[in-house]
């Protein structure tokens, strides 16, 4: 099941949706469709402030979401034993989180230099969304091998 909630005054604007019922055994809620419209409308003067303004506050907040995530991974690679995952894979895991994090850099650098409403696509948000995902399966295989310090 999927929930296309859409506020009034971002309508027509295209939304960040949040899949809200994961299909059994694929992992946990993904974010779908990304602004897929202009947010420019047809006589150029762009979406009304609000609506502007709430789609980068939900922007910066997903970015700060998946800034945090990046960052518990470094922390979980640092205390992760072999057994787990090997120095080959813990060294490629970080070498993605640190990818990521460029890029979410990269991405509020574009933010900040326009004053109009930044979208970001599905498969930049996919790719980081992977990297999330890989966080919690070595956390949860962390805390299978009895390392309970922490999520």
């Amino acid at each position: 099941r999927w929930s296309w909630a859409e506020p009034p005054e971002l309508r027509g604007l295209g939304w960040l949706l949040q899949r809200c019922s994961p299909v059994p055994g694929q992992g946990p809620p993904s974010y779908e469709r990304v602004a897929v419209q202009s947010v420019i409308d047809s006589d150029g003067s762009g979406p009304p402030s609000e609506a502007g303004t709430l789609m980068t506050s939900l922007l910066e907040s997903l970015l700060a979401d998946f800034d945090h995530w990046f960052s518990r991974g470094d922390e979980l690679l640092s205390r992760c034993p072999d057994s787990v995952m090997s120095a080959a894979e813990r060294q490629q895991l970080a070498e993605r989180l640190e990818d990521g994090r460029r890029r979410l850099v990269a991405t509020r650098a574009l933010m900040t230099a326009t004053d109009q409403p930044v979208a970001v696509s599905l498969d930049a948000m996919t790719s980081w969304h992977g990297l999330v995902t890989e966080v919690w399966s070595l956390s949860a295989r962390i805390r299978r091998r009895g390392d309970v310090s922490g999520p």
